[in-house]
């Protein structure tokens, strides 16, 4: 079988040598033609490679067919992209021409290989005639050809050349241009995108709790749920029953900063808003307001500011150091750190999924660094997945750190 589909190979090379030179430009006809004629070589040295292989395997068994199939697609396979990046390295070899010739010499390949060869394996092995098991035969024994055929159209893409040089995404994918207006009174998307995040939390309650029922099913119970959570988690564990009246403003900020968070991963969106140092900068000392009023009302300016700068418990010339550090640490470097934090976390998710991403249109050009591709595609892929554990982290840090500051502002005595 394979000698007889040598023959016609044999005459295909030198044809397909001459089409291509025909076709090419002057300047590239013998790169063309030779290209193309090894083409046609490749393929008939792996049909003949997985022909004689296969009549080899089915002597023995049915098992040893399917093992040497699959085996030695690899095999064949690993080969026939460690002489093309071989070819690669010669300014005359044309992929184009290699796989316009390669792909239709496959097709008719493959056409010959499932009605002649299966047949003969059969025979061979005397398993009666059966056109369904011939056509689940086809689709075992031939893997090989058919991921050549998908590997050889690869190839002809790769005469689109990328272009010149990876260049790495840097912190202009954190611009946004202006949408309305210009100047000072500029709104651009990510504006839009904070508004919109307000909108859908305000629209996340008012469904969710319109008409209430007794026992909650659907949104209503997703969103008693993450309640619950900041209730029993936050709230009573960190602030005592006292905190309880804080439970709609902590709640209200989990749920807008994750909602900013997942923006960076969601389709069409795919940008952070809280990766904008602004938005974070905005809640910190939104934070910082609230921490600092509750401590006023709860213990008065002057015993705030007593309680703040002198803890109880320090020896007196120990002041000298600590109501210094208490004074940056409780009035400057908590909403810092609140609103670096944040900011920091979404701008570093965002910044490696853009380059897995980028990375991975980059390297599917070229038929060598398509495996490369592929793994980049795949971790990429598992980012987005750590995106969505790290969106509903940093929620959960600034919401309860929020907590504890209040709580303490409160009750210093804690």
């Amino acid at each position: 079988m394979v000698r007889r589909a040598m023959v016609p190979g044999a005459i295909a090379v030198p044809l397909a040598a001459g089409l291509a030179w025909l076709i090419a430009a002057p300047g590239d006809r013998v790169g063309a033609g030779a290209s193309a004629a090894i083409g046609i070589l490749v393929v008939l040295a792996n049909f003949a490679a997985h022909g004689w292989s296969l009549a080899w395997a089915s002597t023995i068994s049915i098992t040893t067919v399917q093992v040497v199939a699959l085996a030695g697609f690899v095999v064949r396979l690993a080969i026939v992209v460690g002489v093309l990046f071989v070819l690669t390295l010669f300014s005359w070899f044309s992929p184009l021409a290699f796989g316009l010739a390669a792909v239709p010499a496959t097709l008719l390949l493959l056409a010959f290989e499932a009605r002649l060869m299966l047949r003969g394996v059969g025979a061979q092995l005397q398993i009666p005639a059966d056109p369904a098991a011939d056509r689940a035969a086809a689709s075992m024994a031939c893997p090989g050809g058919r991921l050549m055929l998908t590997s050889l159209f690869g190839l002809v893409a790769t005469d689109v050349r990328p272009p010149e040089g990876f260049r790495p995404p840097g912190t202009e994918i954190f611009e946004t241009p202006c949408l309305i207006g210009e100047g000072t009174y500029c709104a651009n998307r990510v504006m839009l995108y904070m508004v919109l995040s307000a909108i859908i939390v305000v629209g996340l309650f008012f469904v969710a709790f319109r008409r209430p029922k007794l026992v909650p099913s659907g949104l209503q119970n997703g969103m008693e749920s993450v309640v619950e959570f900041i209730r029993n988690g936050i709230v009573l564990e960190v602030m005592g029953p006292s905190g309880l009246k804080y439970l709609p403003f902590l709640t209200s900020l989990f749920f807008f900063i994750f909602v900013n968070n997942i923006f960076g991963i969601l389709p069409f969106i795919q940008f952070p808003v809280n990766s904008r140092m602004a938005i974070p900068a905005f809640l910190a000392v939104l934070v910082w307001f609230v921490y600092n009023i509750a401590g006023i009302r709860a213990q008065g300016f002057g015993g705030y500011l007593k309680s703040s700068l002198f803890p109880p418990g320090v020896p007196t010339l120990i002041y000298i150091l600590v109501t210094p550090i208490e004074l940056v640490s409780t009035f400057l470097v908590r909403p810092l750190t609140l609103a670096v934090r944040l900011a920091a976390n979404m701008i570093a998710g965002h910044l490696i999924l853009t380059i897995f991403f980028v990375g991975t249109w980059y390297l599917q050009w070229k038929l060598i660094t398509i495996p490369f591709a592929a793994l980049s595609f795949a971790l990429g892929t598992a980012l987005v997945a750590f995106e969505i554990l790290v969106a509903v982290l940093q929620a959960y840090i600034f919401t309860i750190l929020t907590a504890v500051y209040i709580a303490g502002s409160e009750h210093p005595e804690h």
